[in-house]
């Protein structure tokens, strides 16, 4: 038997050392954690390092968050909403921006599904979903939920099953939280052989970083720019978002949550000149009808249109974000009451 063991040593031992080598090394490099207000934006700050696994795999904050407001949408969201800003306006209330780059409606839905597999009651009473919107949301001819990001995030590890009616959390929340933790090797040589990683180097250029010194200036040029890029039709794509809208605004309703639909801005520069802009316009009233008459609240933005609101036709910069967390801020203290109204679930 001394052979068998010594030669499984061999083997283990260096495993286990580069193992903890590792894990020591990703607490040095990254010592933050995901934090109790989840923020897309500070996802590279963390060993998760992108935003689907840093959303996925922090959502234990979601679990032990009270009265929580969770904000979803695309990049726009990300820009738009800062959560430890809004938390000042309503401390007795938890927001988690977990908004990600490129979603649509059915990246939104699967989102709410993390929610409820993190939530201990697996209802969603306390929880209100703010869903941002835009016209490039419905330019999608899928509805497969299951292949959004966080989808897949959430089909990696063991972490999380399926179940009958969404997923599951598979742990205690603590063993759920220790085994994230435990994942910090793997994550961390991920990240280092990623092009934008420690290895090739790790600046990030996104537009976060200078947004409080941009400004959109409409030129010709630039408007001659979104005319060309709004080339075709919503009709081309159908309606499998807008029908994935009114399931998501259904779903929500049934299991006792709160949504609150808002139409986000675009600068003017773009809007006067963007056919698609205009269809969409057209195109999603029925849908929005058929969402509130499944509970759905809806508050239009698109009038916080000035162009020295943008950095570019969809993200606003740091002024622009001012107007519509005011907007926002507003809105909630008016319907607060309503919101969270206790109604069990359907």
């Amino acid at each position: 038997m001394g052979p068998i063991i010594r030669q499984t040593l061999i083997v283990i031992l260096p495993t286990v050392a580069a193992y903890m080598a590792l894990l020591v090394l990703s607490f040095v490099l990254y010592p933050q954690s995901p934090g109790r207000m989840l923020d897309p934006v500070k996802a590279r700050d963390t060993f998760l390092r992108t935003p689907p696994a840093y959303l996925t795999y922090g959502s234990s904050a979601v679990a032990r968050s009270g009265r929580t407001v969770v904000l979803l949408g695309p990049s726009n969201v990300s820009f738009g909403f800062r959560p430890n800003v809004l938390n000042a306006h309503f401390p007795d209330l938890t927001f988690h921006n977990m908004s990600l780059g490129g979603t649509n409606i059915e990246g939104m839905a699967a989102m709410a599904d993390l929610v409820r597999a993190m939530r201990t009651d697996r209802d969603l009473t306390d929880v209100i979903f703010v869903a941002g919107l835009w016209y490039g949301e419905f330019q999608h001819n899928e509805a497969l939920r299951e292949r959004t990001p966080v989808a897949q995030q959430m089909m990696r590890f063991g972490l999380f099953e399926r179940a009958d009616d969404g997923y599951r959390r598979t742990l205690p929340l603590r063993l759920f939280e220790v085994s994230v933790e435990a994942l910090r090797p793997y994550f961390l040589v991920r990240s280092i052989l990623t092009r934008d990683g420690l290895l090739f180097g790790d600046d990030d250029t996104g537009l976060l970083k200078t947004r409080g010194n941009q400004k959109l200036v409409c030129t010709d040029r630039l408007r001659n720019g979104f005319r060309s890029a709004s080339s075709g039709s919503l009709k081309q794509y159908g309606s499998s978002q807008f029908d994935a809208l009114v399931e998501f605004a259904r779903e929500v309703q049934v299991l006792g949550g709160k949504l609150v639909l808002i139409d986000l801005p675009n600068p003017r520069c773009m809007t006067d000149v963007d056919s698609v802009w205009r269809e969409y316009q057209i195109e999603k009233r029925p849908f929005l009808t058929r969402a509130r008459m499944h509970g759905a609240l809806y508050w239009n933005f698109q009038d916080i249109n000035e162009d020295r609101y943008f950095m570019d036709g969809t993200h606003p910069n740091t002024a622009g974000t001012i107007e519509i967390e005011a907007r926002f801020s507003a809105g909630l203290a008016k319907e607060i009451g309503t919101l969270f109204t206790e109604s069990p679930p359907h």
